[in-house]
């Protein structure tokens, strides 16, 4: 019996004995291993194990706060660390982008993190007020209506991607992502993409991603080859009942897994998990982007542990999967509603405990000097 069926069998037998059969199941507990502990299992120490850690509150960028809530990031096992400064768009078909307001910031929290062994994955992320208001929009639908709108955009969106990967170079981010979710402006330009990652390799040295939508984008993009790292924003909609639980959606994966493993070999490049996440509804792994709408769905954290599970079952045993961020920790997780994503306070923190732990000594997170 493998450990994985001993483990199955001891939790299916911990459901459905009764008490009367509890000095058999003791016995047979003894003779199977499932009274003594289990090696967990856990990410290859290759991969990355990271998180995107969203500020919200109030103090500095490196409060009392913040620095308690990447303690327990790093206790976790998490080794990565993933921000997102903001690129702001008036307006998603003119071509004025807005950014670098909060750079000395994230200069100080790399610098301080870089101290105590974390790395970093940056990625400018556009964020527009046209995403809040009818018709909803989103960075899919970026796109110019004119050739003059469209050529000032990419000269500005180089820009932007220059500013910002002289910033990682300076200070040591090992992975920068060029961008993310903009199905048109990738996959009807493609030429611009190759012309600006060229522009952002003359400025940075480390790797270069870019975040595709889990839905139609990584397919369509044809520039993988000119990065190195194929990113996917992984909120794959799987087709599971709401409480699936960890065997049921690891079915669910499988028609999914080789065309990943597919592009990857079509390109040679392994695949990131630029996001993933799950909220805490019941039908998470079913709609793990739907987190705005319908708050009067059941809750069940249980089935976002799950879904974590599965994940983790699934593609830590293949070779050409580099790891995954998780969508996301926060430098005050107390404060998040109960149907977020934040995995603190719930069993997924168990899960990414296991999953992401290595046997190494716990380091005490000081504050900057």
């Amino acid at each position: 019996m493998t450990q994985r069926q001993q483990q199955y069998t001891c939790r299916k037998l911990a459901l459905h004995t009764s008490w009367y059969g509890l000095l058999w199941l003791l016995v047979w507990s003894f003779n199977t291993g499932c009274g003594s502990p289990q090696t967990h299992e856990s990410l290859p120490s290759h991969m990355v194990r990271g998180g995107w850690v969203a500020k919200n509150d109030m103090g500095d960028v490196l409060s009392g706060k913040a620095l308690q809530s990447m303690q327990g990031l790093w206790d976790l096992g998490t080794r990565w660390i993933a921000l997102g400064p903001e690129v702001t768009m008036k307006d998603i078909h003119r071509p004025e982008l807005i950014y670098n307001a909060n750079d000395a910031s994230f200069r100080k929290f790399v610098r301080w993190g870089r101290n105590r062994g974390f790395q970093f994955m940056l990625m400018p992320r556009i964020e527009s007020p046209a995403f809040f208001q009818p018709p909803f929009p989103f960075r899919a639908d970026i796109q110019m209506l004119s050739s003059d709108h469209r050529d000032q955009f990419f000269k500005n969106y180089e820009k932007m991607l220059v500013h910002y990967g002289k910033l990682c170079e300076e200070e040591g981010i090992h992975i920068f992502a060029i961008g993310l979710e903009y199905l048109k402006l990738v996959k009807n330009n493609p030429a611009r993409w190759r012309t600006m990652i060229k522009a952002v390799r003359k400025v940075y040295k480390g790797k270069l991603t870019y975040s595709a939508n889990w839905y139609e984008e990584y397919k369509a993009i044809t520039f993988w080859d000119d990065l190195d790292l194929i990113g996917v924003g992984a909120y794959f909609e799987l087709s599971v009942p709401q409480n699936a639980r960890v065997s049921t959606i690891k079915k669910a994966w499988r028609p999914i897994v080789p065309q990943l493993q597919t592009l990857s070999e079509k390109y040679n490049k392994p695949i990131l998990f630029t996001e993933i996440g799950y909220t805490s509804f019941a039908d998470a792994a079913q709609y793990p982007w739907k987190w705005q709408s319908d708050l009067t769905r059941p809750l069940s954290p249980q089935h976002q542990a799950d879904s974590f599970t599965a994940m983790f079952q699934t593609f830590s045993t293949k070779p050409w999967f580099y790891g995954l961020f998780v969508w996301r920790f926060y430098t005050q997780p107390t404060s998040t509603p109960a149907y977020d994503y934040n995995p603190i306070g719930k069993p997924t923190e168990g899960v990414l405990q296991q999953w992401f732990r290595k046997d190494e000594p716990e380091t005490p997170i000081a504050p900057m000097k």
